[in-house]
């Protein structure tokens, strides 16, 4: 996306007045394709997370993030509560 950016402004400044309207109106085009494109990509991780039943119990919302750790430390990445069972020990 970046280098996009970065061609589409290079090529705004190297062309004619006339051409610069098209060219900025293909620039918003491919902007908002790639933001589309890359809120697909979230919108799958949530539903594949809805479909798999990996959400908090407490606030309904899912578990993974990439950098979250919930397999390790057991606390929800958006609420911060256990989803880990707590066990009862038995009287000694």
């Amino acid at each position: 996306m970046l280098l996009t950016l970065l061609i589409c402004f290079l090529l705004l400044v190297l062309v004619s007045q006339h051409h610069r309207s098209l060219l900025f109106a293909g620039l918003v085009v491919i902007v908002l394709i790639e933001a589309y494109g890359l809120y697909r990509i979230v919108q799958h991780d949530y539903d594949l997370c809805r479909d798999l039943g990996y959400i908090c119990p407490f606030c309904q919302k899912p578990l993974y993030e990439a950098r979250a750790g919930t397999h390790l430390n057991g606390l929800c990445p958006k609420c911060g509560k256990s989803i880990l069972p707590v066990t009862q020990q038995a009287p000694c």
